[in-house]
């Protein structure tokens, strides 16, 4: 199946896909948010790749070792898989804040990495998470950023961040229909 002229979802894990507890690092600890089996089919049906794009700075803090960011991405995606849902791949960033690397959002390491692999459209691009660098992120690559209301964030602090998303939802399902919708628009 071909896919959906460039288009990409690119979306933050923890917050976005499965309920954020603080340093998700055991699979037993996945918990997927509702509407987010539904939301990704959605995507799938459409051929619109979806990517799981993560900071996951408790490696580079020492909190815990790649072997279980790898290990809870795997359970993401065995749940993901149990409800006919798929996303292309992961990419995360092992690197705490103050590390200065490159592949931490806002910046854009990570969805390179995804052009380089996938050949994806930046400026076709969604980015889909709950903190401002994940509005920032979509800003940065040239496409657009939606924040969900799942996680960390909260509508009454979005007004006061210094990118504004290109949209508010109250959930991943929500997000990907405003997403579908603002496709069929065109450029």
């Amino acid at each position: 199946m071909k896919e959906a002229s460039g288009f990409a979802v690119f979306l933050d894990r923890d917050g976005t896909v499965n309920v954020d507890y603080g340093f998700v690092s055991k699979p037993e600890d996945v918990k997927l948010l509702p509407g987010v089996c539904e939301a990704i089919r959605c995507l799938n049906q459409e051929r619109i790749p979806a990517f799981i794009i993560s900071n996951q700075s408790g490696v580079g803090r020492g909190l815990y070792g790649l072997e279980a960011v790898a290990a809870v991405n795997r359970e993401v995606e065995r749940q993901l898989a149990g409800e006919g849902a798929a996303v292309k791949a992961f990419y995360f960033c092992l690197h705490a804040p103050e590390a200065g690397c490159n592949c931490r959002k806002p910046k854009l390491g990570m969805l390179a990495k995804a052009v380089q692999d996938w050949g994806t459209d930046l400026s076709r691009s969604y980015v889909v998470g709950d903190k401002p660098s994940d509005a920032e992120l979509g800003r940065n690559a040239g496409g657009k950023g939606i924040i969900v209301l799942t996680g960390q964030s909260q509508r009454e602090e979005v007004a006061s961040w210094a990118v504004q998303p290109d949209y508010v939802a109250r959930d991943l399902l929500v997000a990907v229909e405003w997403i579908l919708e603002d496709i069929k628009k065109g450029p």
